[in-house]
């Protein structure tokens, strides 16, 4: 049937993302599912996935959504939706989309719905003879509305093609809001003001129609029932004589809203365009409908998707949406009215009290290093020395240079030379002093742990014989019961601490001890960016040993703050937010 594919046609290209689609009918004579149309025309054959979907649509008498996995990790997914052609219900129009489905299927069926409409229009026509011509008309509007994406661009090309197409000075088009006609578009007019009086005579036409729930055509048409066509009338009046028909728009079986034709008096409306002009209401109202609520500005769409939950919620069955609803409620009164301890969470590190460098107490040249970085030391324990052989050699020709001036000062003292003594003497005491100078060098050569203490920093063990100068750090050591918290707080949460406040430290080295305790004891000014984030550094006091830490460990504090509800604790940095970007919006 060539009406079927071009019905099939239009559908395809109106739905997104269609691969295949056929119209499935059973056989009369086998009950088998038999393809009445299929899209792509390069199909030859109903595919057995599309028999299996209309076989199960029948069955449930409800719309089959099968998704399946393709070759390459794509997602295909199988629609079938029951329809009818003329009085056979038992048609099912299948489509293959890409994705799983879900956001087509709304599609799908809302155009289902004045799919079928239009699929009996033209099985009306091939079995009674009714226009071609019109048909044709219909289908070419139709398809003119559904090119375009947005609402306005829709009824704004459906009113004036159809004001070219059916020879009339001009076409409006109504919804129904509030139980009043608002006119969304007037032919050949860009925009609708409506303050003017014409458009309140419109309204009032579309008005009437909608509430005999008929159209209503002044001047009437011969052999039809009698109307109230007042509101027609009036229209046709003014400004200048006019021929008026009024006809509604239907959506799912209820009126949305109005179409109003208006000619020259000279060719009022016949039964044929008024039947016409009712097959464009039928058709065109779901196709209405659809556009405009795809075009809803963001809070409409909230508000009614509200008033659709109330609806569900408040209406009978629905007992699953009752019960989470009831559930949701629940937990937040819960979380609106227990408390719990708020606590600030900052990354640490553990860093020791004081630390000491051991530096090179001479210049000279490395002759050992007995520990290194991680290392324990203990009081008086040797760390490094230096070579002493030089010092050593100086050392043996000062004392010698003593013994020699020792003499010479008892020889001066036997020969009674005081002068001769006292040059002696004095000559003693220099190379004394001088000694003494240089076996102080030597003991210097032995560097030594000051205190108990582990080596934070330094190894030199791969420097041996190499030249150091006096005051070269060596080695940075830290004792071992004296440690500090550094927490590194985002300035979003820096208001919340103060000094004085508790906390506890978890280590990341240390995950099965138990958290360590601490005070926080001052709030460095100062701020530091860090990962994207502006932080504030913290310094906090332990308040019990721990024998296994070490310095530069680190970890997660969190510090009491006070006693918050759990839904301000969970919430309230949402909320900080949006404050802020309020006030950056709004000024």
């Amino acid at each position: 049937m060539k009406w079927a594919q071009s019905w099939l046609d239009v559908q395809c290209t109106v739905i997104p993302g269609v691969r295949r689609a056929a119209l499935v009918q059973r056989d009369s004579s086998s009950d088998e599912p038999k393809a009445t149309a299929l899209w792509p025309k390069t199909l030859d054959n109903l595919p057995e996935e599309f028999s299996s979907g209309a076989a199960r649509a029948w069955e449930k008498g409800a719309t089959v959504v099968r998704a399946r996995s393709q070759e390459g990790g794509n997602t295909h997914s199988v629609i079938a939706a029951p329809t009818s052609i003329g009085n056979d219900a038992a048609s099912v129009a299948v489509f293959e989309v890409e994705g799983d489905g879900t956001s087509q299927q709304q599609v799908i069926l809302q155009l289902i719905v004045w799919g079928s409409q239009w699929l009996n229009l033209i099985e009306d026509v091939h079995r009674h003879g009714s226009d071609a011509e019109g048909l044709t008309t219909v289908v070419e509007l139709l398809a003119g509305a559904l090119e375009q994406e947005r609402y306005g661009s829709a009824v704004t090309r459906l009113v004036t093609e159809s004001a070219a197409r059916l020879g009339c000075e001009r076409v409006s088009l109504g919804l129904l809001k509030r139980r009043r006609i608002e006119i969304q578009a007037v032919s050949h007019n860009a925009h609708v003001d409506h303050r003017s009086n014409l458009l309140r005579q419109l309204s009032t036409a579309m008005e009437e129609a909608i509430d005999q729930d008929v159209t209503a055509a002044y001047p009437p048409v011969d052999g039809q029932d009698p109307l109230i066509t007042f509101a027609q009338e009036v229209l046709a009046r003014a400004p200048n004589p006019m021929a008026v028909c009024s006809t509604p728009l239907y959506d799912a079986g209820k009126p949305i809203g109005a179409l109003t034709f208006e000619r020259s008096s000279d060719r009022p409306f016949d039964q044929t365009t008024v039947e016409l002009c009712e097959s464009l209401g039928a058709l065109f109202g779901p196709v209405i409908a659809l556009k405009h609520a795809r075009d809803r500005p963001a809070p409409v769409v909230v508000w009614d998707a509200l008033k659709g939950y109330g609806g569900r919620l408040f209406g009978p069955k629905h007992f699953t949406l009752k019960a989470w609803t009831v559930g949701v409620l629940t937990l937040g009164i819960i979380l609106g009215s227990v408390s719990g301890e708020y606590r600030v969470r900052a990354p640490a590190t553990l860093e020791p009290k004081r630390m000491r460098v051991v530096a090179a107490p001479q210049s000279g040249f490395i002759r050992s290093a007995d520990v290194r970085a991680g290392d324990h030391v203990t009081a008086g324990q040797l760390m490094a020395s230096l070579k002493d052989d030089e010092l050593k050699l100086e050392r043996m020709k000062l004392q010698s240079e003593y013994q020699r001036y020792v003499k010479e000062q008892r020889a001066a003292l036997g020969a009674g030379d005081r002068s001769g003594s006292a040059i002696a003497n004095a000559r003693m005491d220099q190379a004394h002093a001088q000694l003494k100078l240089v076996e102080d060098r030597l003991r210097r050569t032995q560097i030594v742990a000051p205190y108990d203490a582990i080596v934070v920093s330094g190894d030199i063990s791969q420097s041996l014989g190499a030249p150091v100068s006096d005051g070269d750090v060596l080695f940075e050591i830290a004792p071992l019961d004296g440690y500090r918290i550094r927490l590194e707080v985002d300035e979003r949460d820096i208001s919340e601490i103060a000094q004085g406040q508790s906390g506890l430290l978890a280590l990341t080295g240390l995950p099965s001890a138990a958290a360590i305790p601490f005070v926080v004891q001052r709030i460095l000014p100062i701020s530091d960016p860090r990962d994207g984030n502006n932080t504030f550094p913290v310094e906090a006091e332990l308040t019990s040993a721990v024998e296994i830490a070490r310095p530069g460990m680190q970890g997660v504090a969190k510090v009491h703050i006070r006693s918050r509800k759990l839904v301000w604790i969970w919430t309230h940095s949402l909320f900080d937010w949006i404050r802020v970007q309020l006030w950056a919006w709004t000024g």
